[in-house]
């Protein structure tokens, strides 16, 4: 995330038919928020993001082998409407057993192969087209 390796040791990350998830130790939230400039938040239970900052947020990757599987920020994000009528742009990055966080594309729309013939291949998992 922006450079900085959330997870190395007890990670996990689970694919299903329009579905991947990311899991880390809770530990490593804190990092989230100070690459993020953003506080979690535990009503919501994510990370609360500014719309107007969107370019700021760096995107999260994971590294299976050689393969890297990236989530641009505004891809990754969506609209929470509270029941005070409230909306907030939220991350999916999500508290999970009270010990991991995940990263979660249950809203998957396509994946995106870009393969290399030398060096790391590639993976972009989108969803979420409403954002640029």
């Amino acid at each position: 995330m922006g450079g900085v390796v959330l997870c190395e040791e007890q990670c996990e990350v689970s694919f299903e038919l329009g579905l991947v998830h990311a899991y880390f130790p809770e530990a490593y939230s804190g990092i989230i928020s100070l690459v993020w400039n953003t506080d979690f938040q535990p009503q919501l239970n994510t990370f609360s993001l500014n719309r107007d900052a969107l370019a700021r947020y760096d995107p999260l990757s994971i590294t299976v082998e050689d393969t890297v599987f990236t989530w641009p920020t505004n891809e990754h994000v969506s609209d929470h409407t509270t029941e005070r009528g409230d909306v907030h742009l939220l991350s999916n990055i999500r508290f999970h057993d009270k010990s991991y966080f995940a990263l979660g594309t249950d809203f998957l729309h396509r994946i995106k192969l870009r393969l290399k013939a030398r060096g790391t291949t590639y993976v972009e998992v989108a969803k979420n087209p409403r954002f640029p």
